[in-house]
């Protein structure tokens, strides 16, 4: 009984945090202070709680808003963990399957919410705000999701970037979400660049995903909205017969 009840519980809460726009404005407005605040991480860490803290927020409201299935739900919480842990926990340099193995299930984690987010967009029938906000909190996410997999691959390969060697172990994700949001925007400034084939394979895969999500997720939108101003203008007759 006390466990059915907590589900129950955790079921009409899900529910609640769905349908309140709050949850989507929270989830966009963090993932906007994360993307613009790493820049500013000192040196030292001495500010790395608040970048912490702001990214639980983000992995918990994106839970929340891909739990439509449990099994979603689920494997969502369970990557997540992996990913916290390494979040909040220092893990020692010589414990490097363990890291390497929680820095994938965050890398997932993120690609998970980004297709499923996107699927929502795709799928969906009618257009409303919150498949606008999965739009652009899809986009957003995964920006992460590269930023986590170039992380990697600096710590495995210091080499396969440029203007990195030097950068303290604090630092290292922050100047991977600048160097994926200049990659995903195709602005490409040139301060960082890919020099292994590794790193280049998924730089040259980031810049195409960020011009292909755009395209797609505006013309599924813009369809959403012309077929809607269609309906409304030539609203279903009603075929039924007369009465007498």
């Amino acid at each position: 009984m006390p466990m059915q009840r907590v589900n129950a519980f955790l079921a009409a809460f899900l529910i609640f945090c769905r349908r309140h726009r709050t949850i989507s404005y929270a989830l966009l407005g963090i993932l906007f202070f994360l993307l613009t605040a790493l820049s500013q991480l000192d040196v030292d860490g001495s500010n790395l709680w608040l970048i912490k803290t702001a990214l639980t927020l983000v992995i918990a409201f994106a839970i929340i808003a891909v739990s439509v299935h449990r099994w979603l739900l689920t494997l969502s919480i369970v990557l997540a963990a992996f990913y916290l842990v390494s979040l909040w926990q220092r893990i020692p340099e010589h414990w490097a399957t363990l890291t390497y193995t929680i820095d994938l299930a965050g890398t997932l984690f993120f690609l998970l919410i980004t297709a499923e987010l996107f699927r929502y967009v795709i799928a969906g029938s009618e257009i409303n705000r919150a498949r606008v906000f999965a739009a652009v909190t899809g986009y957003l996410i995964s920006i992460w999701f590269f930023a986590g997999t170039y992380t990697q691959i600096a710590r495995h390969n210091p080499d396969a970037f440029t203007n990195i060697n030097d950068i303290p172990q604090t630092r290292l994700i922050s100047e991977m979400v600048y160097f994926s949001v200049v990659t995903q925007t195709t602005l490409g400034y040139g301060d960082i660049a890919p020099l292994s084939g590794r790193a280049r394979a998924l730089v040259v895969a980031q810049a195409l995903f960020g011009v292909l999500y755009l395209a797609v997720a505006i013309a599924r939108i813009v369809g959403l909205v012309s077929a809607s101003r269609q309906h409304d203008l030539n609203p279903p007759r009603n075929h039924d017969p007369p009465t007498r």
